[in-house]
């Protein structure tokens, strides 16, 4: 039911998407970005969410990739954002890992209540670093509504990314936790995303298209 429901969500965005070319609206830059980390830590929830602005239950678990898009505006200009969503098992990886080429960053998610999944993040980000050395990645906790079976403390993910800093030189932030669920952190994450991507040092391509859904206006952070 789940698996249908975002189908449905994910084909109404992308009608959006593909129709809008004939409005004359432009984006200030274009960035592609891609979920990496475990299964089951919630990168497909998440995607549903940032393209769709809802929140889906019952998802089955990603099998190879998916990719949608989405806008934000921030301090007067507009986004498109592309995202990829991957999978987390080994069966795929050497699939997810060739999705990580070519991205401006990786969201690189863990479950707070599930230890194994941040264990794992040193694999993902060597997959990130072999294959797109000059890519950002941003840590994020995700499933924070369920708090109260924290396996994970924040401090423990600063430590690890100072480390990851400090050992492989990587291009890392933690943003801190969020919930697909309630949608907290969601915005204040969406803002740090766009402010990390707009550092970098792209060449603008202004687009005369729109998307055909609200766009995401961002007055302040949590």
């Amino acid at each position: 039911m789940g698996d249908d429901e975002a189908k449905d969500l994910l084909k109404e965005a992308r009608r959006g998407q593909y129709a809008l070319r004939d409005i004359g609206h432009r984006y200030d830059q274009r960035f592609q970005i891609a979920l990496s980390g475990n299964s089951h830590v919630g990168k497909t929830t998440l995607f549903v969410r940032m393209c769709t602005h809802k929140y889906v239950q019952g998802l089955s678990e990603t099998i190879m990739s998916d990719t949608a898009s989405f806008d934000l505006t921030s301090q007067h200009k507009h986004y498109e954002i592309t995202i990829t969503d991957t999978a987390g098992t080994e069966r795929y990886t050497s699939t997810t890992v060739s999705l990580y080429r070519r991205k401006h960053l990786i969201l690189l998610l863990y479950d707070i209540t599930d230890r194994s999944s941040f264990v794992r993040l040193t694999f993902w980000a060597d997959e990130v670093l072999r294959v797109n050395p000059t890519a950002r990645v941003m840590l994020v906790g995700s499933k924070s509504d369920l708090h109260f079976k924290r396996e994970i403390k924040p401090e423990l993910a600063y430590e690890w990314v100072r480390r990851r800093r400090a050992q492989h030189k990587q291009h890392i932030t933690f943003y801190g936790e969020i919930s697909s669920k309630t949608g907290e952190g969601l915005e204040c994450m969406k803002l740090k995303l766009i402010t990390l991507l707009s550092t970098l040092n792209i060449p603008k391509r202004e687009l005369s298209i729109k998307l055909n859904q609200p766009t995401v206006q961002h007055k302040g952070c949590c």
